[in-house]
């Protein structure tokens, strides 16, 4: 069984040959041609099984440089400058791209770019069979050949930030380690990442992503299921995030896009619809205390307050009618 694993390559370099060699490894063969010199950086993470990766990597050439990868075949990139500015080529399409606006390259398409100096890259690495695993996923339905994204991807929208936080999220969890603990979160945040790249930038197959679900709907229902076996636990929102593999911000963004409200909310909420069930069918000699723990509720006077407050009634009164 191959299993999932942290991988990270730090590169510093001012010879052509050795920075071609070196990216090479790391994407695929192309040309590079830097206008004068050049004082490569590199640093880059995946995490996840061969050919199951997705990857972050910060990259600087330094100066103006010329790239011509052959077609990546096998793997997705978003490349987004964290200053400056670059020239892509792609698929017959020419965009400028800079810290508004990213440019996605997909699997077999001839590409140009111009990295001009002073235009450090963030590029996000996403394996092909990654994408394909997620679309199957969202829409139900199996790609017969590559999926093909814009070029051009507006990073402005309220749901590009949203992947960006995502993004964000994997890197803090890739700079933890390689502890089992932070390769499980990371492996689920990757496929979150693709998941919502899927949903928040066009592509070949949109209109099956729009009938499908959505990576943010499938995180609220996912959790709001973890809340509902769990509710008796003393649950942590932090907890119940990361049983999900996501941190707290997807999950606090994933509630109130598709439920308008919030974990701790819904879960309260959840508690006292179910501690009410079972006050109203209560068999004899059956305390409150007794229903109010079952439900997780161990602050008895808050729960009493919070009771009459959703249904006008103490705990109290609502069993001795039952």
């Amino acid at each position: 069984m191959i299993t999932s694993q942290v991988e990270h390559a730090a590169v510093h370099t001012q010879d052509v040959t050795m920075a071609r060699d070196r990216v090479t490894d790391l994407f695929c063969a192309h040309g590079l041609e830097p206008r004068r010199g050049l004082d490569l950086h590199v640093d880059a993470r995946r995490v996840g099984a061969e050919g199951h990766r997705v990857g972050l990597v910060d990259m600087d050439y330094g100066s103006t440089v010329r790239i011509t990868p052959e077609p990546l075949e096998s793997f997705y990139l978003v490349q987004i400058p964290s200053r400056g500015a670059a020239r892509v080529h792609h698929k017959a399409t020419e965009v400028h791209s800079d810290s508004s606006q990213a440019s996605v390259l997909s699997p077999r398409s001839g590409t140009t770019m111009t990295w001009f100096a002073g235009s450090p890259q963030f590029v996000v690495y996403l394996d092909r069979a990654i994408i394909e695993e997620c679309f199957a996923s969202l829409t139900g339905s199996s790609l017969t050949e590559p999926l093909v994204f814009d070029v051009g991807m507006p990073l402005t929208s309220p749901s590009a930030q949203s992947w960006l936080r995502t993004v964000s999220c994997l890197r803090a969890e890739l700079g933890h380690g390689a502890s089992d603990r932070s390769v499980r979160h990371a492996d689920v945040l990757a496929r979150s990442v693709a998941a919502q790249l899927l949903e928040t930038h066009r592509h070949s197959r949109s209109s099956l992503i729009a009938r499908g679900g959505t990576a943010s709907r499938l995180t609220a229902r996912r959790a709001a299921t973890y809340l509902e076996e769990h509710m008796d636990e003393p649950l942590t929102i932090a907890g119940v995030a990361a049983a999900q593999g996501v941190c707290t911000r997807v999950l606090q963004e994933a509630f109130r896009r598709e439920l308008d409200t919030t974990p701790l909310l819904y879960l309260r909420q959840l508690r006292l619809r179910v501690a009410r069930a079972r006050l109203l069918t209560a068999s004899a000699g059956v305390s409150v205390t007794e229903i109010a723990l079952g439900v997780g509720l161990t602050h008895l006077g808050r729960f009493s307050v919070m009771y009459r407050a959703a249904y006008g009634e103490s705990p109290s009164e609502t069993l001795r009618a039952s």
